[in-house]
């Protein structure tokens, strides 16, 4: 028999204010090593004992649907730990001896910091397995089960049509004898070089800058207020007219007169600009989608949805006169909007969070303000609104440092 152990992260109530076991997951040793930690004490069935290939560390995206957020790939002899006894105590005590034997073995370190001083010498249900290799996608992988064979929203979704994921189980596992043709795809799909980076090392170190990106939006609430952006950025570009100007060149790529005016919800458009040559529309989304033009109306044109997109493209080219318009959308790096759905989206350029926190966090400015508008981007540069691995890792840091001391 042959296994793949689906392990589910990021899902316990520790993760607000603790460091999971899974850290080391998609982590390198200070040797290049990549240990993993199976959800929720460390071990596995014994009955899937010495057969598992590879350990698929996913996070829930939606009931039968996991992003993968790295492949560890296990050779022979990858199985750490064979736990022993019948009560969870006496499995975590068992594997905890087995690992202290290990750790010497295999110098086992983090940041120059042993495993199990960061564990206060317990390595009781620490770690699972030793991987061959670890695969980190290239872009977003997806996998859905046998109830969620139509779900096609992501690009790079793989269905395992003859497995069912559990309900409340961290783990699960999918074996060529019980789900052949799930074992198959996940076969495939490790196959698939244009999926995988297969050489990135993520080692850890002590000396590194940890950032939080911490914000007065993180005070109030409101690092998911796209009008408050809106408002933030019209407030620079006005404070420094010189920040707009070099925005529209290096991010639009539009060249700015010095006579220009600047207005927040004109004709409900969230950003518009102008000059003697130019009209620029922009449309600021975080959380919200693309409104309807009223519920008055039929929301389908020639197959498309009608939406606000078209009503401001008109509107603008019917008064633009001999003036060029510019048409763009300023979208989180984590944005599942499909803009190819609405009217009018093929006159627009989509603007990433992340080409707005490069721009501006390479535009000095000494202001603290300015800086906490920065520092507010950042969380939208991600490719999901919250980014467990990061937080995690800054906890991980923090932890090293302080053993260290």
């Amino acid at each position: 028999m042959k296994t793949f152990v689906i392990c589910r992260m990021y899902a316990g109530s520790y993760i607000e204010d603790k460091m999971g076991g899974e850290i080391i997951n998609l982590l390198h040793d200070d040797n290049g090593n990549n240990y993993v930690y199976v959800n929720p004490y460390g071990y596995i069935d014994k009955k899937y004992n010495n057969t598992v290939e590879a350990v698929l560390l996913t996070r829930l995206l939606k009931s039968g649907c996991f992003e993968v957020l790295g492949v560890a790939k296990i050779g022979k002899n990858g199985q750490l730990v064979f736990p022993k006894g019948n009560s969870t105590k006496a499995k975590l005590e068992s594997t905890g001896k087995q690992l202290l034997a290990k750790e010497e073995e295999l110098k086992i370190k983090y940041g120059g910091v042993k495993l199990s001083d960061i564990y206060k010498g317990q390595l009781n249900g620490s770690v699972t397995f030793k991987s061959e290799v670890l695969y980190l996608p290239k872009d977003q992988i997806f996998v859905t089960d046998s109830k969620n064979s139509n779900f096609s929203e992501y690009k790079n979704t793989f269905n395992l049509s003859d497995k069912r994921f559990p309900n409340q189980s961290l783990i699960s596992y999918v074996t060529d004898e019980a789900n052949p043709k799930s074992f198959n795809i996940i076969s495939q799909m490790l196959e698939d070089d244009s999926l995988w980076d297969k050489n990135k090392k993520n080692t850890v170190s002590t000396d590194e800058n940890i950032s939080t990106h911490f914000n007065f939006l993180n005070i109030i609430k409101k690092e998911d207020d796209e009008l408050v952006y809106s408002n933030m950025m019209c407030f620079f570009f006005r404070k420094y007219p010189n920040l707009l100007k070099s925005f529209a060149k290096d991010v639009l790529s539009i060249q700015l007169n010095d006579d220009f005016s600047l207005i927040r919800e004109n004709k409900n458009v969230d950003i518009w600009i102008e000059d003697d040559n130019n009209i620029i529309i922009i449309e600021n989304k975080i959380k919200s989608g693309i409104n309807g033009v009223s519920q008055k109306h039929n929301f389908c044109e020639n197959g498309f949805v009608q939406s606000q997109l078209s009503k401001y493209y008109n509107y603008t080219e019917s008064i633009k006169k001999n003036k060029k318009t510019h048409y763009f959308i300023f979208l989180p790096v984590y944005s599942r909007i499909n803009l190819a759905n609405y009217s009018g989206s093929k006159h627009y350029t989509k603007i990433t969070y992340k080409s707005l926190y490069d721009f501006f966090e390479k535009f000095k400015i000494d202001d603290t303000y300015y800086k906490d508008f920065v520092n507010a981007l950042y969380k939208h540069t991600k490719d999901r609104p919250f980014d467990y691995y990061e937080d995690m890792r800054r906890k991980f840091i923090q932890q090293l440092k302080s053993i260290k001391l």
